[in-house]
């Protein structure tokens, strides 16, 4: 039994020499290492093209949807009483600008308009990203995309807002 037990022993401390004298060879250690290196780049290099495809559609500038016409968008959440008080306003500009508006939502089609008109809820998962393409923190935000994209800060009323888009040539 002592020679078993001896053998053993003998066997166990040759198999733990082996293995340090393979985890400290050098081979070992730069493939182990560089793979992981690799791995990550890889892994980053994969990761950075998803999220440049995904948001490259999501540029302000893609949101001008109907040709060439610029839009103004009124961003709003249901909750907000000034977005409540301003969307009827918000309305009654898109129709003196020449837009059909169902005033029992938010369709608003613009045909013979120079401007389209576009209401966005802010609780509809669906907008989302376009929100945080405009980067809007507050609501109602109203925002003009005629090339480039400008913030109306004036009254939130339909005179005010056609006043502003006068302004810009629309």
């Amino acid at each position: 039994m002592f020679i078993l037990k001896n053998n053993y022993n003998i066997f166990l401390y040759n198999y733990n020499i082996m293995l340090q004298k393979i985890k400290n060879s050098a081979a070992v250690k730069f493939v182990s290492k560089n793979s992981r290196i690799i791995i990550c780049v890889i892994a980053a290099a994969v990761i950075a093209l998803a999220l440049i495809g995904y948001f490259r559609n999501y540029r302000r500038e893609n949101f001008n949807t109907n040709g060439d016409k610029p839009t103004m968008y009124m961003f709003s959440v249901d909750w907000c009483p000034h977005c409540k008080a301003a969307k009827p306003k918000f309305k009654q500009a898109a129709k003196s600008k020449g837009c059909e508006v169902n005033d029992n939502d938010d369709i608003i089609v613009s045909k013979d308009s120079d401007v389209n008109f576009k209401i966005i809820n802010g609780e509809d998962d669906a907008n989302k990203t376009l929100i945080a393409g405009f980067n809007i923190e507050g609501y109602p935000t109203f925002a003009l995309v005629n090339g480039a994209t400008e913030y109306y800060d004036g009254e939130r009323t339909s005179g005010g807002i056609e006043s502003w888009l006068t302004e810009k040539g629309l």
